[in-house]
C-alpha cells in the first residue's frame, strides 16, 4: 500500500550488493522490499554463504529465484565459465526476472515448481501457491496424497533437469519457502555431482515445525553431507570427502 504514496525519487537508482548493482527506483517491488534492499539487508545469510563457497566456473542450480538478487550475485561469482539454472514458480516474479535476464548470459531462468529431490513422489500434486510473501517469495501448496493426484508438467526435480536440460550442477541452492519439506517425505538422495548445498529452512511453515527442521537436516547428512556452517536459518552443507 505504501508504494502507492511514496514518490520514487526517494529511492536510490540502485544499490551495490556484493559487487552487483541492483536497481531499486521504478522497480515493481513493494515498499518493504525496496526498504530492505536500500539497507542492504536482503538475504544476507545466503549471500554470505555463496560468497564463501562459489568460485569461477561452478555450475549452480537455484530453486526459488524470487526477485533474483541472490541469482545475480551468484552469476557474478561463477563468471563467464560458470552456469546457473534458476527456477521460479510465481508467474509475476518470473516475468519480472525476465526483464534483467539479458544482462546475465550465464543464467537460464525456468518457470516451474522446483523440488530439491532427485525424483518427486508419483503421488505429488500441486494445489496452488500463496502470494502472501509479496515480492519476496511464494509459498507453494502441495500434497502427496495417493487418493488425489494431479500431475503438473511444471514440476522440476533433478531427474527433469538431467533429462530436459542436460545440466549437472555441483552446487545446489534452495530457498523454496517451505517446499523443502519434500525432503522428509521419502528416502532423500542427490546425485554424486552435487558437492555442496545451501538451503534456507522455514520451520514456521512446516506441519511439524521443529521436528521437521531437524528431520531435514538429518536427511541431508544421511545423504552424504556434513553441516559446514549455519547463519540464521540458512545452512551450508558439503559432501563427505570420502564420497
Amino acid at each position: 500500500m505504501l508504494s502507492h504514496f511514496i514518490p520514487e525519487f526517494i529511492w536510490p537508482v540502485s544499490v551495490n550488493i556484493s559487487g552487483v548493482q541492483i536497481p531499486i527506483r521504478n522497480e515493481p517491488y513493494s515498499f518493504g522490499t525496496k526498504w530492505i534492499l536500500k539497507k542492504k539487508e536482503y538475504e544476507n545469510p545466503e549471500i554470505a554463504l555463496v560468497n564463501e563457497i562459489l568460485k569461477e566456473g561452478d555450475k549452480v542450480l537455484e530453486m526459488g529465484t524470487s526477485i533474483g538478487i541472490l541469482t545475480r550475485v551468484m552469476s557474478k561469482l561463477v563468471g563467464e565459465k560458470g552456469k546457473l539454472v534458476t527456477i521460479e514458480c510465481n508467474e509475476v516474479l518470473y516475468k519480472q526476472s525476465q526483464r534483467w535476464m539479458s544482462l546475465y548470459p550465464n543464467v537460464n531462468l525456468l518457470y516451474g515448481y522446483g523440488f530439491p529431490v532427485y525424483k518427486v513422489p508419483d503421488s505429488l500434486s500441486i494445489n496452488g501457491y500463496s502470494d502472501d510473501l509479496g515480492s519476496l517469495g511464494t509459498k507453494l501448496e502441495f500434497s502427496t496424497d495417493q487418493n488425489f493426484v494431479t500431475r503438473d508438467h511444471r514440476i522440476i526435480d533433478f531427474y527433469t533437469i538431467e533429462k530436459n536440460y542436460s545440466f549437472k550442477p555441483n552446487i545446489l541452492v534452495i530457498d523454496v519457502e517451505g517446499s523443502e519439506e519434500i525432503i522428509v517425505t521419502g528416502e532423500f538422495e542427490l546425485p554424486e555431482y552435487i558437492q555442496a548445498i545451501i538451503i534456507e529452512l522455514h520451520p514456521g511453515m512446516y506441519k511439524n515445525t521443529f521436528s521437521t527442521e531437524t528431520e531435514i537436516i538429518n536427511s541431508i547428512k544421511l545423504a552424504g553431507f556434513n553441516l559446514y556452517k549455519k547463519i540464521a536459518s540458512s545452512y551450508l552443507f558439503k559432501r563427505h570427502e570420502n564420497n
